[in-house]
């Protein structure tokens, strides 16, 4: 399977763009068969970030199908559009109790640096599981991830492990993240799921990172850019 990398920044700003129509409408189809192969089909699996969020996608080149998709917010995008940072959007709701130590640290990271990002949305395409391919994507995604966080000059991204389907696992021991807070938490949109909040500085990701990273960067070098240049510069 011969793969391409797309990056679409900032739908709602990038709308008007036939490739930006093309590759959101593709993602809304492809992330409803990825989350209701795992959860209940009353999983909404888009939120208002995704509009103007980063995607970020492999794409089957000959069949132009997105294998794998996954989102990066970017916290001074939100500011821009007036809503809510996603690590704060969680907290919503929760009970003060469990909150305090994830809130006290999100201050501190808030105070000390300028780049923050959230990272979640991970999906792979369901038509393309069972092709023994699901470790070379994991690595693909370990590496693009770092490269895309490495463009957008972020300082810390932060994300939500969880433990049912062992992503938690996968954001220690592969990527090198750390717990914000020994607390799990049952959100109120998948209350079934169990899930811890992950933090990583980017200059302390894990050597399989950098090493993922430096694998492949071709892809990176190669990427379809959908943005409007004002947005996102060409590739270095």
């Amino acid at each position: 399977m011969d793969l391409k990398l797309v990056v679409l920044d900032d739908f709602f700003a990038n709308s008007h763009l036939k490739l930006a129509q093309k590759y959101f409408s593709m993602l809304v189809g492809m992330k409803k068969a990825g989350y209701w192969s795992k959860h209940n089909n009353s999983y909404l699996p888009f939120a208002q970030n995704d509009f103007i969020c980063t995607h970020v996608f492999l794409v089957d080149s000959t069949t132009d199908d997105i294998v794998l998709a996954f989102k990066l917010v970017r916290k001074k995008v939100c500011e821009k559009y007036s809503i809510s940072f996603t690590m704060n959007e969680y907290l919503i709701g929760e009970d003060q109790s469990k909150t305090n130590k994830i809130q006290s640290r999100l201050e501190e990271i808030y105070l000390g640096y300028k780049n923050i990002t959230y990272s979640g949305g991970w999906t792979i395409n369901p038509k393309f599981k069972g092709f023994g391919k699901t470790n070379e994507l994991k690595d693909i995604y370990t590496g693009v991830h770092y490269l895309v966080n490495q463009y957008l000059k972020t300082d810390i991204f932060m994300g939500i492990g969880v433990m049912n389907f062992k992503t938690h696992l996968f954001f220690r021991n592969v990527w090198g993240m750390s717990e914000m807070s020994d607390e799990i938490f049952n959100f109120a949109s998948c209350s079934y799921l169990d899930c811890k909040f992950y933090e990583l500085n980017m200059h302390e990701a894990s050597l399989h990172k950098h090493r993922m990273a430096k694998k492949y960067k071709y892809m990176w070098e190669e990427a379809l850019l959908i943005s409007d240049e004002n947005l996102v510069a060409k590739v270095s």
